[in-house]
């Protein structure tokens, strides 16, 4: 397994400095390599970008599957192997996440959990979906929202299922009327608002798995997480001014226990902040709330993508907060 790579966190006020210093050097040397790790596909009438996912997290094995509290097995963000999904022909890349499919309070803050597939990819015009199941006998097929009408094909021989999108959105598929294994698709629009490279003020996290332990942004910071990137850590600002966080990465909170009256490692925290903008990255396993704003005002949440599996694992929290747009 390729080592993962580390950049340097922060924990108590005294080493903001530390982290700011770490994180511009970061930005400085990566302010070129705004395209690294997604691959555009141009065919007629339609335009696709997939990201290649990090090769260091671990591919699945049937046991990582199993239904079981998150201190009975590994709870980490992993690399899907039972099931493919192509897109016009390319593969996507599959993570495997967790979910809680009681949905049910645990008094030891330990639900029963299971796992689920995610991709991610941005297309414009067409995309030709075919997802392959090889493990499960395939007998029927829902795709939501159902108001979308996607009508798929099922080829139950071949354990596949497939359909056409034309519009993007997060769409779920359910196989045989059951929750297990549902896959979760959100087929983004072509990225148009990439931030500069030329901007001194934006922090760029590129492809890969980082070991974050927290991000404090300053006034007028962007801070950019690029689709293939896994960050394991948290962000957050307090009594700032415009500051931003998008991209297509993924902010994953597996590595932190379960909250249970402990420590809440918030993914994204704006506390007493004015004009924020958090677009379209993609939560997962956060350990307590996912995204909190406080006493903070004029701020977009626009195309955020959360899946949470445990307890007090709110999605959007907004606390004495005034013209917030979602």
């Amino acid at each position: 397994m390729e080592k993962k790579k580390q950049v340097l966190g922060i924990v108590e006020w005294s080493l903001v400095f530390v982290l700011t210093v770490s994180l511009a050097f970061l930005a400085i040397h990566v302010k070129n390599r705004l395209q690294e790790g997604k691959e555009m596909i141009s065919m007629e009438n339609s335009k696709l970008v997939l990201y290649e996912g990090p090769k260091s997290l671990r591919d699945a094995t049937p046991e990582d599957g199993k239904v079981a509290k998150e201190i009975d097995r590994d709870f980490s963000l992993l690399h899907c192997t039972d099931t493919i999904v192509k897109v016009n022909g390319y593969d996507s890349y599959v993570y495997d996440t967790n979910v809680n499919h009681n949905r049910s309070w645990a008094a030891d803050y330990m639900p029963l959990q299971s796992r689920t597939p995610v991709t991610y990819f941005d297309f414009e015009g067409t995309a030709g979906i075919e997802v392959t199941v090889p493990n499960l006998n395939l007998i029927s097929v829902k795709i939501s929202p159902v108001a979308a009408g996607i009508e798929p094909v099922l080829d139950a021989a071949g354990h596949k299922v497939i359909f056409t999108l034309t519009e993007p959105g997060n769409y779920t598929l359910t196989f045989n009327d059951s929750p297990a294994r549902a896959l979760h698709i959100f087929a983004n629009p072509i990225e148009t608002e990439v931030p500069s490279s030329s901007d001194e003020n934006l922090i760029y996290i590129g492809p890969g798995e980082w070991n974050i332990e927290a991000i404090v942004l300053e006034d007028n910071q962007t801070l950019y997480i690029s689709g293939g990137a896994v960050v394991h850590g948290i962000v957050n600002a307090s009594h700032c001014e415009n500051v931003k966080v998008m991209g297509r990465g993924i902010l994953d909170g597996s590595g932190y226990r379960t909250w249970g009256g402990g420590t809440a490692y918030i993914p994204l925290q704006f506390d007493f902040c004015d004009n924020v903008e958090i677009r379209d990255i993609i939560a997962l396993n956060p350990n307590a709330w996912v995204l909190n704003s406080l006493s903070s005002k004029n701020e977009i949440i626009d195309g955020v993508r959360i899946v949470s599996s445990r307890p007090n694992g709110d999605g959007i929290t907004l606390q004495s907060c005034e013209n917030i747009l979602v």
